[in-house]
């Protein structure tokens, strides 16, 4: 099984390939009967798993009622920001999985926030599943400064980029109307200001490492 990161870079950085193609979402298949053992004993099921946009649990008439909820409650504690949907023999409507926009990031959104509380700041950490990887969660109520938050984004991606496996968020910054969106999959990052924050949602910023 294969680490998607580097076929990831291949559609940013390759020009002949941005020419023609688009890099649509990341789906992860899992056999749900296997995925909780899997994710503590294989680097490559847990590196799939949260790098995935869309994780698809399949076999599940073939797994009972606990063996079902196990999985899925590992798939929202490892990757937060994936969908999760079951099926028997992989059947699932094509336009679920076509069409996702997943790497677009005009149309990112994250669930949240994760937390019933809203600090300053507030951190939720994830059960690690293995030795190596584990998922970090970040929710703050009150704007960012936005020439620190880049500087820090910077450096985390140069510093830490290898260890990164997929990142994603939607920010608040001072006195700026709009949202600021990035995406990262180890080093290759892709960020802008969005739409406006309507008036109907909170101005704060959710962020998934």
């Amino acid at each position: 099984l294969a680490d998607p990161a580097p076929i990831v870079q291949t559609f940013h950085f390759d020009d002949l390939l941005r020419q023609h193609t688009r890099l649509d979402s990341v789906i992860c298949v899992a056999d749900v009967r296997h995925l909780v053992r899997q994710l503590a004993t294989e680097p490559e099921a847990t590196a799939q798993l949260v790098q995935a946009d869309l994780v698809l649990l399949n076999k599940v008439d073939l797994a009972d009622a606990a063996t079902l909820r196990a999985a899925q409650d590992a798939v929202t504690r490892l990757n937060p920001t994936a969908e999760c949907l079951s099926a028997v023999q992989g059947e699932v409507p094509l336009e679920r999985l076509l069409d996702r926009g997943a790497f677009d990031i005009s149309r990112l959104e994250l669930p949240g926030p994760w937390l019933d509380a809203a600090p300053r700041a507030s951190v939720s950490t994830a059960s690690r599943h293995s030795a190596d990887i584990e998922s970090v969660s970040l929710h703050f109520a009150a704007p960012l400064e936005r020439s620190r938050f880049m500087a820090w984004l910077q450096r985390l991606v140069i510093e830490r980029g290898a260890d990164l496996l997929r990142a994603k968020g939607i920010v608040a910054f001072e006195g700026e109307p709009r949202r600021f969106v990035f995406q990262a999959v180890h080093m290759t990052v892709d960020e802008g200001l969005d739409r406006p924050w309507r008036d109907d949602e909170m101005r704060e910023s959710r962020l998934v490492f």
